[in-house]
């Protein structure tokens, strides 16, 4: 199958790269309609939600084959507009992250990792971020309002900073890492 446009409807698009549809079931126990991708000798399935994705990040060798559009977290953060969603594979991103802007960040489980710090700032408002690993410590500044971190996992001895408490604006849902 090759490379395909999709139209996803209110001026949204998606695109597939080769591959065909099955079932499969994701580190994290989910089980749904996953995508085998298939390019240059890769094969790696992914769940189909990926299609509605702005950006995806993976290794350098899945930016090679189409797989991804960047081999970094914060060059996809920066490259992405306000309100746009961004798709991380599984690996672990060793990075610093700061964060502006009202993004959609979504992993894909809980060894996706993200080995360095992340400061949400002024501009990420209302953000989403899922199904991630965070493995250096959390900071949201406290103009942040609305910040929902859902269904991730915290690594051990990892702190959390979340600036404006006190106002209860911001979500967070972590589990603790076994």
């Amino acid at each position: 199958m090759s490379d395909s446009i999709i139209d996803l409807g209110k001026g949204r698009v998606g695109r597939r790269v080769g591959g065909s549809l099955g079932l499969k079931t994701v580190p994290d126990g989910f089980s749904g309609a996953m995508l085998q991708f298939t390019s240059t000798g890769q094969s790696r399935w992914v769940h189909a939600s990926r299609w509605f994705f702005n950006l995806v990040v993976g290794t350098t060798a899945d930016v090679t084959a189409g797989i991804a559009d960047h081999d970094s977290v914060q060059d996809a953060i920066d490259a992405a507009a306000s309100s746009d969603s961004i798709y991380l594979l599984e690996n672990t991103y060793t990075e610093n992250l700061v964060i502006a802007k009202k993004l959609v960040i979504w992993g894909e489980g809980n060894d996706t990792r993200l080995d360095g710090t992340v400061q949400w700032s002024t501009g990420a408002e209302e953000g989403l971020t899922k199904y991630l690993t965070f493995a250096g410590n959390l900071t949201v500044d406290n103009t942040v309002t609305g910040l929902i971190v859902t269904d991730c996992w915290l690594a051990t001895g990892i702190t959390l900073t979340d600036n404006n408490a006190a106002q209860d604006d911001n979500n967070f849902f972590l589990l603790e890492e076994v």
